[in-house]
């Protein structure tokens, strides 16, 4: 015998508008297209991104966030070695940034050499945040090279690019039910 549940419209019983979801389960996603560009040339130092920035207002408390973002970046390091590297922050309510699990980083690879181009992937779990219910996060990352150089994160204008189109990053946030 089969189940069948047809629903035009599913709400919570309350007027938060939310419903409760097991926990896993993903809440809601939000994403952002950015053309930004951040041009990082100073070493051993972390760096804001500014096109790795996506905002989510939580609808549960205590969720966790799934972090996944690609960027387009171009390289013009060739000094050797080289080693690079990523920790992510957040701002709750328009605050000032928080770095998440403060004592890690992760090395991500890069493109490297003068003029070398690719793209930039991360996933990360933001977890372990107390919060409330409609709570409005801004994550993003932070990036750091051993040496002097540059990296681009979403230039415009690179020799060959074809008219019209930018250069952008893809961010998504995945808010998961406690």
């Amino acid at each position: 015998m089969t189940s069948r549940l047809l629903v035009d419209k599913i709400e919570g019983k309350t007027s938060s508008g939310t419903i409760q979801m097991p926990s896993g389960f993903v809440v809601q996603t939000a994403t952002n297209k950015n053309t930004d560009g951040t041009n990082i040339t100073a070493s051993d130092s972390f760096v804001h991104v500014t096109a790795s920035v996506c905002s989510i207002t939580s609808k549960l408390a205590n969720s966790s966030f799934l972090y996944t973002g690609v960027l387009s970046v171009e390289s013009d390091i060739t000094t050797s070695p080289l080693r690079n590297f990523v920790r992510m922050r957040y701002t709750v309510n328009g605050g000032s940034a928080i770095i998440h699990d403060n004592a890690n980083v992760f090395q991500v690879e890069m493109p490297r050499g003068d003029n070398d181009i690719g793209q930039v992937a991360i996933n990360y779990l933001f977890d372990g945040i107390t919060h409330s219910a409609g709570t409005v996060f801004r994550f993003s990352f932070q990036y750091r090279q051993n040496t002097t150089g540059s990296y681009f994160f979403n230039q415009q204008s690179l020799a060959n690019q074809p008219s019209g189109t930018s250069n952008m990053s893809h961010i998504t946030v995945q808010e998961i039910a406690p």
